[in-house]
């Protein structure tokens, strides 16, 4: 099948955009969106790429032709046309002339620095990526993550649920995770992150990591050590990085959850990752703090006990849904006591 000429604009013009050291996170987001919408994008993308890699073969006396984003950005749609067309026109040059030997491919090129994809795990599902560069990532139920790798950066997304990072080694591309209104910034290390709501936790395992808020009046990294975790809330306040026990956090991996002093509401946005049916909670219910363990694979039995040692109703009447609410009408839904109320429940 043919593809359409403007799907050939827009993939060498998103290429470009890949391997732009300017380019913004929104516009990678863009290029990565645009080849996810359908087949034959994202094999106009992949041949756009094969052009570049070997382009970027050549010797140096070709640099100063080598089509970039930022060179040709545009400022408006027409524009926008303009660029594009000119790298294609570029790209299908280098292309006729591959066969005359104008353009030589060397085994030694290394194709793997610029790679793009998407990843996603179903409700209480765990899955492990490793990615082109050695970098390995475990990925917790309902968790969706894309990956952009160009030549000077790795970037990262984690667009919601909760992931382990181990990051391969590399001080010329810094590998950079972006979750809700966070960034972590590290070289060689592990982290956890994981993402509820709009907040994010990080988690230092080993190795050193930068922690920013994207949307702080003053920006502003927090150097983080091993064995400490720290906040980025919505409204971008970032707290202290704080001691934790590392491997309570990472127990998500062998399907059991671990908190201490945690909200309802946050405990709840972490079992319906895992729960065949999504739990639903009342406001007022949503801020019992609640301390103890809690295995995914019995869930129910877990909101069962819950339910014995707080004033809370567990209504599972609804075959689709768990609902978590007031147990009775005389009960406030949001008093002092409720929200002052700890419970220690054992596995």
């Amino acid at each position: 099948m043919n593809t359409a000429p403007d799907t050939h604009d827009k993939a060498a013009f998103y290429v470009a955009i890949l391997h732009d050291p300017d380019a913004t996170l929104d516009m990678v987001e863009e290029a990565l969106a645009w080849a996810a919408r359908a087949p034959e994008n994202q094999a106009a993308l992949d041949r756009a790429q094969k052009v570049l890699d070997l382009w970027d073969q050549q010797p140096d006396g070709f640099d100063e032709f080598r089509p970039t984003a930022t060179r040709y950005r545009p400022a408006s749609a027409h524009r926008w046309i303009v660029a594009a067309s000119l790298f294609l026109a570029i790209a299908s040059i280098a292309m006729l002339v591959m066969n005359g030997g104008f353009l030589q491919s060397r085994p030694d090129a290394a194709s793997s620095l610029a790679f793009t994809d998407r990843y996603a795990t179903a409700i209480g599902e765990t899955r492990t990526v490793v990615l082109p560069d050695g970098s390995s990532v475990v990925l917790g139920g309902q968790t969706k993550l894309t990956v952009a790798y160009r030549q000077d950066a790795r970037r990262l997304e984690l667009v919601e649920g909760q992931a382990l990072f181990n990051v391969a080694r590399d001080r010329e591309r810094p590998f950079v995770v972006r979750s809700g209104n966070g960034m972590i910034t590290a070289l060689g290390t592990a982290f956890d992150v994981d993402r509820n709501a709009d907040n994010m936790t990080v988690t230092l395992v080993h190795g050193v990591v930068e922690v920013a808020a994207t949307n702080a009046a003053l920006p502003l990294d927090v150097r983080m050590r091993a064995g400490t975790q720290m906040h980025v809330l919505a409204d971008g306040t970032v707290s202290e990085p704080a001691p934790v026990d590392v491997q309570r956090v990472l127990a998500w991996r062998d399907g059991q959850f671990s908190y201490e002093d945690a909200t309802l509401k946050t405990i709840v946005g972490d079992l319906n990752r895992y729960s065949p049916r999504p739990i639903t909670i009342d406001e007022g219910v949503g801020e019992i703090r609640v301390s103890g363990s809690i295995r995914t694979a019995d869930i129910e039995n877990w909101l069962a006990g819950l339910a014995v040692a707080f004033d809370i109703r567990v209504d599972t009447s609804n075959p689709a849904v768990i609902r978590l609410r007031s147990n009775g009408a005389n009960v406030p839904l949001a008093t002092p006591i409720a929200k002052k109320t700890r419970i220690s429940l054992p596995i």
